[in-house]
């Protein structure tokens, strides 16, 4: 399944913002905290911050999206 993603830094810039298809990865650094909305949350495999993988039960999901800010 294909999920869209957007990522924005501390600073307001956007660093992604793209429908991603299943098996891609995306890679994305910036100014702390990152602002990170995922439609289909449902199609999302895995999650990591900062080389570390995130538990993605933690993450509140309404209507298969989510909204999160990753902080150090």
């Amino acid at each position: 399944d294909d999920c869209w993603i957007q990522v924005t830094d501390g600073a307001g810039n956007r660093l992604a913002s793209a429908l991603r298809r299943e098996g891609d990865a995306l890679d994305v650094s910036g100014q702390p905290p990152l602002r990170v909305v995922v439609g289909a949350m449902s199609a999302v495999e895995s999650l990591e911050f900062q080389g570390e993988p995130m538990d993605l039960g933690n993450f509140r999901v309404v209507n298969n999206r989510s909204e999160f800010t990753l902080e150090p």
